[in-house]
C-alpha cells in the first residue's frame, strides 16, 4: 500500500482537522501496511491512526495491535493509546466502542490532568525530564509526560515524602477547604503555648514554619463523648500574636503569621496552626551540655559579625517601643536564627509576641504568668518598657558568655547589676571581655541590666549599639 497524502488520509478515515505531528513520519506494520501519526482536533499528540480500513490490515495487526473507533473506519493503536491514557488494553477497547466523541473527551481530560500535575512533578521531584535531556532543560515548550494516572502520581509523590529521612510524621495534613496542605518535617522549637515546626507547604511549594497550639481532651456532657480542642489560653495567645504582629513591619521582627487554621490528616489527627516566618536555624536557647549546630556556627563567627546579626533585633526593639508595643517575654529562646546551606547564620529576628501588649509601655511590671521571671528585673517600679530592655541585654549577655554568666536570680526575677559596684556585675563584665566582646559593648550590655534609673531606653540602647558597632 502506498503512502497516502495527509489531506487525502483525513478524507479516507473521516477525521476532521487531521494534522501530521512534527518530527513524526510514517512507519510500516506488517508487510503492506502504512501508518501515520495524526492529531484529532489538535489534541491527540501521539494517537496512532491506521491509514487503512479494517480489510486492508493484516490479521495480526487488526487483532492484537489496533481497535476500530466505533462509527468510523479509524483504527487506533491499542498499546500506544493505553500508555498515553494510563489505561489497560481492555479499557482502551471499551472506550473505542463508545465512539470518537468519548475517545476525544478522554484525551482532552488526560491532557488537562497532565498540565495540572506537570507543575507537581517539576516542583516536587528532581525534574527527571530535564536531567535526561539537557536540551529540554532550556526549551520552554518542553513538557513533562507520564503514563501514570493522576491518582497513582499523587500517591507516588506522597510515598516519596514518606521515604524522606527527615520526616518523622508520614502524613499530609490539610485544611477542610484544601487551601493549606502541610508535610511536617522537623520540630524547630517548643514552649508552653506551642510547638514550632518546619513544614513543606504543598500549596505554596516551599518550606514554611507552622506554630501549633497544644490540644487537650475533655468530656462533652452534651454528646457524652471525649472531644479534643485547643486550650482557651493558647487560642488567646495565638490570636494576640497575630493582632500585634499585623501592626509591626520591621526586618528585625518576626513577620505577621497567617490566620489560625485547623488541619487534619487521613487518620483524623488534628493540628491547630498558623503559618509563620521560617527561620531555618531554630532559636538561640543555650544548651550548656551540648551546643546546637547553629550555635556552634554562630560562635565561629567574628565578634563583629555576631553583633551585626543582632543589629536588626536591637533596632526592632526600639521600633516596637515607638509603636507603643512591649514584648514582655524576651529571652534567647525567642530569638530565631536563619542559616544558609552551609549552616552559617545569616539573619536573627526577635519573635514570639504572644505575650505582647499594646499601649502598655509605661505600665508597671508585675511578675505574672506573662513572660519568664528569670529575664525580669527584680526591682520595684520598673515599667514594661524598661523590663524589655533588661531582658534584651540579659539575653545577649547569656548568649555571648555561652550561658556562663552569674545572675543571682530567683523566681521573682534577676537582680540588676553594675560592673563597678556589684561582685556579680564585675565578674560578668570580665567574662564578656574574655569571650571577645569589646569593652564598649560589654559596658553597654551591663548598663542594660543595671538599675532602672541608669538603664538606657531602647532608643538610647540602639544608638549606642550602632555607634560601637561602627567602630568595631
Amino acid at each position: 500500500m502506498e503512502n497516502i497524502p495527509i489531506d487525502k488520509l483525513s478524507e479516507t478515515l473521516g477525521v476532521q482537522n487531521a494534522e501530521s505531528v512534527k518530527h513524526i513520519g510514517s512507519i510500516g506494520i506488517g508487510k503492506n501496511t502504512t501508518i501515520k501519526r495524526l492529531t484529532l482536533g489538535g489534541v491527540h499528540a501521539s494517537l496512532r491512526i491506521a491509514a487503512a480500513t479494517k480489510n486492508e490490515l493484516n490479521f495480526f495487526s487488526r487483532t492484537f495491535l489496533f481497535t476500530r473507533i466505533e462509527g468510523t473506519d479509524t483504527f487506533i493503536n491499542i498499546r500506544s493509546t493505553a500508555k498515553r491514557l494510563g489505561l489497560t488494553h481492555d479499557e482502551v477497547k471499551d472506550l473505542a466502542k463508545e465512539g470518537k466523541g468519548k475517545l476525544t473527551e478522554a484525551f482532552e481530560k488526560r491532557q488537562a490532568v497532565l498540565s495540572q500535575y506537570e507543575d507537581i512533578v517539576n516542583q516536587y521531584t528532581l525534574d527527571l525530564a530535564s536531567r535526561k535531556l539537557e536540551k529540554e532543560a532550556t526549551n520552554e515548550n518542553a513538557k513533562v509526560t507520564t503514563a501514570l494516572t493522576p491518582e497513582v502520581l499523587l500517591k507516588t509523590i506522597q510515598l516519596g515524602f514518606k521515604k524522606l529521612d527527615e520526616i518523622p510524621d508520614k502524613d499530609i495534613f490539610f485544611s477542610e477547604d484544601l487551601k493549606q496542605m502541610h508535610v511536617f518535617t522537623q520540630e524547630l522549637g517548643r514552649g508552653t503555648f506551642g510547638v514550632v515546626s518546619k513544614t513543606f507547604d504543598l500549596i505554596g511549594k516551599t518550606f514554611v514554619a507552622a506554630k501549633e497550639a497544644p490540644r487537650f481532651q475533655f468530656d462533652n456532657p452534651m454528646s457524652q463523648e471525649i472531644e479534643e480542642a485547643v486550650s482557651p489560653q493558647s487560642q488567646e495567645r495565638m490570636e494576640n500574636e497575630i493582632f500585634i504582629l499585623k501592626k509591626l513591619d520591621h526586618p528585625g521582627i518576626q513577620r505577621a503569621p497567617s490566620e489560625i487554621t485547623t488541619i487534619t490528616n487521613t487518620k483524623g489527627v488534628k493540628k491547630t496552626i498558623y503559618q509563620t516566618q521560617l527561620m531555618t536555624g531554630g532559636d538561640l536557647k543555650i544548651n550548656k551540655i551540648k551546643l546546637s549546630p547553629q550555635m556552634e556556627k554562630f560562635y565561629e563567627l567574628s565578634p563583629k559579625k555576631q553583633f551585626q546579626l543582632f543589629q536588626a533585633p536591637v533596632e526592632g526593639l526600639a521600633y516596637t517601643h515607638q509603636m507603643n508595643i512591649v514584648h514582655r517575654d524576651i529571652k534567647p529562646a525567642n530569638f530565631l536564627i536563619k542559616v544558609n546551606d552551609q549552616g552559617v547564620p545569616s539573619q536573627i529576628i526577635l519573635a514570639d509576641f504572644d505575650a505582647a501588649e499594646e499601649n502598655a509601655n509605661q505600665k508597671p511590671l508585675v511578675i505574672s504568668n506573662k513572660g519568664t521571671p528569670f529575664y525580669m528585673p527584680r526591682e520595684e517600679n520598673n515599667t514594661l518598657e524598661q523590663s524589655d530592655v533588661f531582658a534584651f541585654a540579659l539575653s545577649l549577655i547569656e548568649i555571648f558568655t555561652k550561658g556562663q554568666q552569674e545572675t543571682g536570680s530567683s523566681r521573682q526575677g534577676t537582680y540588676p547589676q553594675t560592673k563597678e559596684n556589684n561582685r556579680l556585675g564585675e565578674k560578668n563584665h570580665r567574662l564578656l571581655m574574655e569571650k571577645g566582646v569589646p569593652q564598649e559593648m560589654a559596658d553597654l550590655l551591663m548598663e542594660g541590666i543595671g538599675p532602672k534609673d541608669d538603664r538606657p531606653t531602647s532608643e538610647q540602647f540602639k544608638q549606642r549599639y550602632n555607634e560601637i558597632l561602627g567602630r568595631m
